[in-house]
């Protein structure tokens, strides 16, 4: 059995090489630029846009597809389900460090860390700005997924009221209230903090236009910790001088986020380069799942965070 790593050499140690040549794989690596002369070779990839220069259909005998990424628009799925390739996600590898991105964030712009940074740097003994308070606010978390629940779990310690939105308004652990989707414009006035952490597909593609977003209090926190497109980025733009306290975004439509954005410069918006998903722990946590999915996949035992492409 053959798998093919894409851009994976610094995660996987020779120990992890060694155990998977002991369960019966034949481990490659590719850096992502690099193209992979055997089209008929890899059996299992794992990576998240596999080989750049290559799609997914030059690979004729693929079976799994293992991505070190929650998010899977990328692909091609409609290939991936006609030739009944398993796709695998890592739901859950990188939700912690998410999360607690999002929490800093919002302590960041309540406590006004910018200008009381600014007052460190000049010298200046300041105390004229209020901070404000977490405590007791409402939060809503568009997407209810593992990242949406770790979000949720350590908002709900400062007693924050956290309500979540996911497609049917079903009930998950974490939130105080869940509702549709559909709902979230006529729910928009009360929360004070609107987090966006759904997939990226058909239904939630610019979910947030300009309609939307006005929908939204004036002097609501804004968050985008989910992927760019979710957003209409001209209308933000648009509305940022008369809208929202604050506007956090670790992802965007274009990426790397092109220096002449007006959004390097509002001084209500906080730049992350799509980094807030990075730790240590993320990457153990991350490896963990590969090798699980990996053996038991060479054991013929179910994998876990399987995509039901039929589902789409």
């Amino acid at each position: 059995m053959n798998v093919l790593f894409s851009g994976l050499k610094h995660l996987m140690q020779q120990e992890d090489i060694d155990y998977l040549t002991r369960v019966g794989f034949n481990v490659a690596f590719k850096k992502n630029t690099e193209e992979f002369d055997d089209p008929t070779w890899p059996t299992v990839m794992v990576g998240f846009k596999f080989i750049e220069n290559q799609p997914l259909q030059h690979f004729t005998n693929l079976r799994v597809l293992q991505l070190t990424s929650a998010g899977y628009n990328h692909l091609d799925l409609e290939y991936i389900k006609e030739n009944k390739i398993s796709l695998h996600n890592a739901r859950g590898a990188h939700s912690i460090p998410i999360a607690e991105y999002v929490l800093g964030k919002i302590l960041e712009v309540l406590k006004d860390s910018r200008f009381y940074q600014q007052c460190q740097n000049d010298k200046v003994w300041d105390r004229s700005k209020p901070m404000k308070a977490l405590y007791q606010r409402r939060a809503a978390i568009l997407g209810t997924g593992s990242i949406g629940q770790e979000i949720a779990k350590r908002l709900q310690v400062f007693e924050v009221e956290t309500s979540g939105f996911n497609s049917d308004g079903r009930a998950i652990n974490y939130f105080d209230h869940t509702y549709p989707l559909h709902q979230f414009s006529d729910l928009a006035k009360r929360f004070d903090i609107v987090i966006l952490a759904l997939p990226l597909n058909e239904q939630t593609n610019q979910f947030m236009n300009k309609e939307r977003l006005l929908s939204i209090q004036n002097e609501a926190i804004l968050i985008n910790i989910g992927r760019g497109q979710l957003i209409n980025e001209p209308a933000l733009i648009e509305l940022l001088d008369s809208h929202f306290s604050a506007v956090i975004l670790d992802v965007f439509e274009v990426e790397p986020l092109p220096q002449e954005s007006p959004l390097w410069d509002h001084p209500k918006v906080i730049v992350t380069p799509h980094h807030s998903s990075v730790d240590p722990t993320s990457d153990l946590k991350l490896k963990q799942l590969i090798l699980d999915n990996l053996t038991a996949y060479m054991k013929n035992e179910p994998l876990i965070n399987e995509i039901k492409l039929n589902k789409e």
